[in-house]
């Protein structure tokens, strides 16, 4: 389902990065009024888990850990 947002603006690093990358990747639009609403439009499902388990081992090989397999 179309996603729309307000008030990115305000917000900081985290947070701003974070809508940022959506916004990259077509996952969400900024809502500017009602016309908005009647667009329809769609995106590739979000689903980073797979990079989420890699960037977590990677994290914690750095450290010199290791997850058993």
């Amino acid at each position: 389902k179309p996603v729309y947002v307000v008030g990115v603006e305000c917000c900081k690093w985290k947070f701003s990065k974070f809508h940022k990358a959506l916004k990259e990747r077509g996952l969400v639009r900024p809502f500017t009024g009602l016309k908005d609403m009647l667009d329809s439009w769609s995106y590739p499902p979000l689903n980073d888990t797979t990079e989420a388990v890699n960037r977590v081992h990677e994290a914690l090989a750095d450290r010199g850990w290791r997850l058993r397999p």
